[in-house]
């Protein structure tokens, strides 16, 4: 079974930015990004999308076990004169499983 939640407490927020580590451990080509960086832009206190808009991180879950991770955020300062809301997504990690990823961006679409 294939779930996707939002990150909701510290412990996957931590989760949420180390699981490509999981992804690309055996991958030579591979530059991890420092994770000072990546906390700062998911940290609603520094954070672009915080700052005029919002985000939203959520982890896909399969039996039990992190599979996946993507960020949903609106930029509202892009979208405001547009007349309506846009959502652009990020933080798209997903182990070898299409019905994880599926599942990941059926969630992103509702």
């Amino acid at each position: 079974m294939i779930e996707v939640r939002p990150v909701s407490n510290k412990r996957e927020r931590r989760l949420f930015l180390t699981f490509p580590w999981k992804i690309y451990k055996h991958d030579s080509l591979w530059v991890p990004p420092l994770l000072p960086e990546k906390e700062k832009v998911i940290d609603p206190a520094r954070g672009i999308f915080f700052k005029d808009g919002m985000a939203e991180l959520f982890i896909a879950w399969k039996d039990g076990q992190p599979a996946g991770t993507i960020c949903l955020a609106e930029e509202k300062n892009n979208t405001r004169h547009k007349g309506f809301a846009e959502c652009m997504f990020g933080f798209v990690e997903c182990v070898d499983d299409y019905a994880v990823f599926d599942a990941m961006f059926n969630h992103a679409d509702a």
